[in-house]
């Protein structure tokens, strides 16, 4: 698949594990930043100040761009799809998204600016998103893990099961 991928202009960008947590079973024992507040994501505001976090260095134009397609999703309180924004202090430092699937949840975007890490901002992204999956009823949570964040989710319990590759074409 790879050579296929290649031979039609596509570049390898990375691999990262797919992993899952039994979520009756993950350990939420974990230092979290008690400054930061959790915000499910409803409003145009919300959502461009989500995209601002998640996509930092990006441009005003890619950010603008996501905005559009962002904007068109339905994220009311019944969609499967829920984006969470952190905040310290009322500054947005911080993003998870949570898709609540047929039989998993899945989490992505889970992102912290550089300048809040360390402090427990990403672990409590990822856990009330992994809290909300559990009390919807859910019995999985997956995820692909970023190198950076591959530590965190093992001490929660995630184990890999896989890869994911992303691979990009020039336009």
């Amino acid at each position: 698949m790879t050579e296929l991928l290649r031979d039609h202009g596509f570049s390898h960008a990375e691999t990262e594990p797919v992993m899952a947590v039994d979520l009756l079973h993950m350990n939420t024992d974990l230092p979290v930043s008690s400054r930061l507040t959790i915000h499910r994501v409803c409003t145009h505001e919300q959502l461009l100040q989500w995209l601002y976090v998640c996509f930092s260095e990006c441009s005003e134009e890619i950010i603008r761009q996501c905005f559009t397609l962002y904007s068109g999703l339905h994220l009311d309180h019944h969609s499967p799809l829920r984006l969470y924004l952190g905040t310290i202090d009322g500054e947005p430092v911080a993003t998870s998204l949570l898709f609540c699937g047929m039989e998993a949840a899945s989490l992505r975007t889970i992102f912290t600016l550089p300048h809040y890490r360390g402090h427990g901002v990403g672990a409590a992204m990822t856990l009330a998103a992994l809290h909300k999956a559990r009390s919807c009823g859910y019995r999985i949570g997956l995820l692909a893990a970023s190198s950076m964040g591959s530590a965190l989710y093992r001490r929660i319990g995630f184990q890999a099961y896989g890869t994911f590759s992303v691979y990009y074409v020039a336009i």
